[in-house]
């Protein structure tokens, strides 16, 4: 191994003992430009943590849900959103997954013109 490779992997043993503790949802940013148009979804990250139903319950799989996503970054995520020209609202059909400990949103099937955002987490 060279010096200079060597010195990264110092580098980088380093920088991930700084934190000692695990944040239980830390932030994440995911981006993507379709056709000019930049779409960025900045978000926390919970984690599961050994948690089966976190939630108390939720609607059945064959049920239509509405995905609201809200450009108000400090909204607490027990506050319902109030109806805004800003939003994003969808209609969606939640599909069951693999288990999936921390909440992910990816942007998946990238066309020209159009994309899918996708939201993985627990096993919905």
């Amino acid at each position: 191994m060279s010096l200079k490779y060597f010195g990264a992997a110092v580098a980088l043993a380093a920088r991930a003992g700084v934190h000692s503790q695990i944040f239980a949802s830390e932030r994440a940013t995911v981006a993507q430009t379709i056709d000019g148009l930049r779409l960025t979804v900045d978000y926390a990250r919970p984690r599961a943590r050994g948690r089966a139903n976190i939630y108390g319950g939720l609607e059945p799989y064959n049920s239509a849900w509405t995905l609201v996503l809200d450009p108000r970054a400090a909204l607490f995520h027990t506050a319902h959103p109030d109806s805004t020209r800003d939003q994003i609202r969808a209609s969606i059909m939640p599909q069951t997954i693999p288990h999936t400990e921390i909440l992910t949103w990816s942007f998946t099937s990238v066309g020209v013109n159009s994309t899918t955002l996708e939201m993985r987490w627990l096993d919905w």
